[in-house]
């Protein structure tokens, strides 16, 4: 899991957000990242799901229905499996504390 040493807040906050949800443009990750994290700007999150594409954690597609063109941002077999050992960590700090 070399990827996770990769991962900044931002990235790792983006994995999260995605694990239990199918797609979600940049405003609705921005949404889901303000429930459980701080505020992050979009273009934070765009650069972030950009160097996760690159990693081949994420994969988009554009929304065939108004508004055409939304970028879609979703999980990867890959990116699942990351986020899944995050959350475990996440969840292993949270009992210990």
């Amino acid at each position: 899991m070399e990827d996770i040493v990769r991962l900044n807040e931002i990235d790792q906050d983006v994995l999260l957000a995605l694990l239990n949800k199918d797609k979600l443009g940049i405003r609705e990750l921005e949404e889901e990242i303000k429930k459980v994290s701080k505020q992050r700007s979009p273009n934070a999150i765009t650069k972030s799901v950009d160097k996760l594409l690159k990693m081949g954690l994420v994969k988009e597609e554009k929304e065939e229905k108004p508004p055409r063109g939304k970028r879609l941002i979703y999980l990867t077999d890959k990116g699942k499996e990351v986020a899944k050992h995050l959350k475990s960590i996440y969840e292993l700090i949270g009992k210990s504390g």
